[in-house]
Formats: C-alpha cells, structure tokens, sequence
C-alpha cells in the first residue's frame, strides 16, 4: 500500500507513525481482523494530496484492504504552528495529543480555581464543557476567547478523562489526537456538539 508518511497506523493497540512500523507488527482492518506485516520498503514519491479539516474524529480505513490509520496528531509542524501563534511550551504526547499542562495558552486562574480537572466524559461537547466550568471555575460558562481540551488520557474503564482549559487559538485548527477519538474509539460513539 502506498500512504502518506502523516498517517499514523493502529498498531499493537496504539497509534504508531509508518516510520515505526516493523515486520511482525500487527495492523488492524475494517472487518476488525488483524494482519502482520510481512514486508517495509520506504520511498519517497511525490503525488498531489489534499487535507481535509473536519470535526469529528480522523480515523478511517485506506486502501483496498481497510487498514485503520489517522490523519490528526501532534507533530512538530503542528507544535510549530502553535509557537507561531505566540504560546510555548505545549508538548506532544506519546500518542499524537497536545499537551497543554506546560503552555503560557493555559487559562490564568484566580485563588480556588483551576485550569485542569478530571471529568466524566458525557458524549457531547458542550455538557464537558459545562461541567468543566462549573467544576473548576464556579461558573457555566466557558471564559471567553478559551476551550476546554480533552487531553487524551481517556480511561475507558472509568469513563474519565482530563481537560485543560487554553487559549482557543492555540487549540483550532491544530490536527491532534485527543481524548474525543480515544472515547470514540472505547465506545464506538462520536462526540456530538449540542445544538439548540
């Protein structure tokens, strides 16, 4: 199959970048089943490609055998972007998410308030959101000019994972795996935003 070095492939149970793969890793399919990999041969070639922003969650399956792949994660020219935008210190994590704990994109809290919290994810965006603020903040509604991000530490077995309050500039429009796609991916549910 010929992809992308961007594609991050679900490999051995993580997302893993092509250039890692290695023979006898396992890749898995679109019916579900598990191939190995028998054979790594990169070239370069040069083809015109076309990205996509889209809102949902960025795994799909390529070629004609369905192999699960994900276009968005956290890499340097993601980060790069970031510090371009003014903010520091946000890092990648393992998986590909963007973590913020570090980051001047951080909301600056007040005595009694806080910028990360642990939270029960719902489903939809917004219900996080609120309970978010409520939690941390006292309040329902996000701050402006701020998102809550889902770090993706999503625990599945728990239902809970960890949100950071940043600067929304330096969270849209930046590809990254976060806790959203883990909990679609534990679920098989899409987060949903609430619309009235």
């Amino acid at each position: 199959m010929s992809l992308p070095p961007e594609h991050r492939f679900f490999s051995n149970s993580e997302w893993v970048p092509i250039e890692e793969l290695n023979v006898n890793d396992t890749l898995q399919l679109k019916d579900n089943s598990i191939v190995v990999i028998e054979n790594k041969i990169i070239f370069p070639t040069f083809v015109e490609v076309y990205n996509l922003e889209i809102e949902d969650n960025e795994n799909y399956y390529v070629t004609e055998e369905g192999v699960l792949v994900h276009n968005g994660y956290a890499d340097t020219n993601e980060l790069k972007k970031i510090e371009e935008r003014g903010f520091k210190n946000v890092k990648a994590t393992k998986n590909g998410g963007l973590d913020y704990a570090e980051s001047d994109a951080l909301y600056p809290i007040k005595e009694g308030q806080k910028n990360i919290i642990l939270i029960e994810y719902s489903g939809v965006y917004n219900t996080d959101f609120e309970n978010a603020s409520l939690s941390a903040l006292g309040q329902k509604s996000t701050p402006k000019g701020y998102v809550w991000h889902h770090l993706d530490d999503y625990d599945p077995k728990t239902n809970r994972g960890t949100l950071q309050l940043v600067k929304q500039e330096s969270h849209s429009g930046i590809s990254h795996i976060g806790g959203c796609s883990q909990y679609k991916q534990a679920t098989g549910i899409s987060y949903i935003f609430k619309t009235w």
